[in-house]
């Protein structure tokens, strides 16, 4: 989740729609309106620009066009409740999340590699666990009240390490996403650096001592592939990654007091 400041957080964009609009569309024709592809707005651009090109990046503006249009019907193909969102009390829940998860990671990806953004906050679900997990074959309760109930019984042990495991392997879809994108030297995954952070360290007792990070590419020479110990607070570690990693003066984060070595 994202803040503007300490009391007012910044609403997520849920719909995919919305936010393919946002990258690709225009202010004044928004998805519903709209008859054709977008693509078809820039089609005499586009040709005029391949002609100038060579070969190989003639394959890779066809390949980024494709792949702008294949979220495009995919997007298409959705129901049509998928163009809103209940409100949580309500039922709240999108019926293929998985599917909503791996548009979202695509359009975030398309926003990296055009440099429409060089930031972004991407909550998975819902904050306070109000999710549910159908396609895990877990239908009775939300997250949050399975980290409650029987969370420390095999059973309630089993169906929170499916539902982290679910977590974990749509973050690995991002970073394949972004590893495919070539990008100067290297990959987009080579110039990014991505925390992934649970809400809490355990759940049931909302404890936050022992959080478990991933942290991944390598921006501004992150150290990856080790499993480290560390001691520190959360701030110290958004505090290095601003400083060390992406360049920016974040001397006065909140709780940091140290950079952490053994990142960087």
């Amino acid at each position: 989740m994202s803040w503007a400041d300490r009391n007012h957080p910044l609403p997520p964009e849920m719909i995919p729609h919305r936010l393919f609009d946002r990258l690709f569309g225009t202010k004044d024709q928004g998805w519903v309106n709209r008859k054709r592809s977008v693509l078809d707005a820039v089609s005499n651009d586009a040709a005029q620009l391949k002609s100038a090109l060579g070969k190989q990046d003639q394959s890779r503006l066809d390949d980024y066009l494709a792949s702008i249009r294949d979220m495009e019907r995919a997007i298409a193909g959705l129901p049509p409740q998928y163009a809103q969102v209940e409100e949580p009390e309500a039922g709240g829940d999108m019926k293929d999340w998985p599917r909503i998860a791996r548009l979202q990671a695509d359009l975030l990806v398309h926003a990296f590699a055009t440099r429409q953004s060089r930031v972004a906050s991407y909550m998975l679900t819902k904050c306070q666990g109000l999710s549910r997990f159908p396609w895990l074959g877990l239908t009775a309760e939300r997250h949050h009240d399975y980290t409650h109930d029987n969370a420390n019984q095999p059973e309630g042990q089993r169906i929170m390490r499916d539902i982290c495991k679910w977590h974990v392997e749509e973050f690995a879809y991002l970073l394949g996403k972004l590893k495919s994108v070539q990008e100067g030297d290297g990959t987009l995954l080579d110039h990014c650096c991505l925390v992934f952070v649970h809400e809490h360290a355990e759940a049931n007792t909302h404890k936050n001592n022992g959080l478990a990070v991933i942290v991944a590419g390598h921006a501004g020479g992150l150290v990856t592939g080790t499993h480290s110990k560390v001691t520190g607070t959360v701030g110290d570690l958004y505090s290095t990654l601003a400083d060390r990693v992406m360049g920016a003066d974040a001397s006065n984060f909140p709780t940091a007091q140290k950079h952490l070595t053994e990142l960087v």
